[in-house]
């Protein structure tokens, strides 16, 4: 792979991967990732969301989420963020923003 792939939305960050890299993935899929969210706002409850949800697939593990992208770009959309577009046949690891409180020594992740 060459320089990968970097996308962001709001609070959350899909970064390309190499699949043969994924870890080992033993955890059944929550509801939310088998209809396509995410992450979900704390706050608001809105959520960050497959288009189409059939176009790729939400892989997890017990402290890691994935998506594996199929023959279609796949939209990713959120209420108050402006729509992205993950390309077809690729692999992204799933970051959610984190913020470092240096006063209290303590990091929080940010609530959408």
């Amino acid at each position: 792979m060459e320089k990968p792939i970097v996308i962001r939305q709001g609070d959350v960050l899909w970064i390309e991967i190499n699949p043969e890299k994924l870890p080992y993935l033993n955890r059944e899929p929550s509801e939310d990732a088998k209809s396509g969210v995410f992450a979900r706002g704390e706050s608001t409850g809105h959520s960050h969301r497959l288009a189409v949800p059939e176009r790729a697939v939400i892989l997890e593990n017990w402290r890691d989420k994935f998506v594996r992208v199929g023959d279609l770009d796949v939209d990713v959309i959120h209420q108050e963020h402006r729509t992205v577009t993950l390309p077809a046949n690729r692999t992204f690891a799933i970051k959610i923003a984190r913020e470092w409180d240096y006063n209290r020594n303590l990091m929080r992740l940010v609530v959408d």
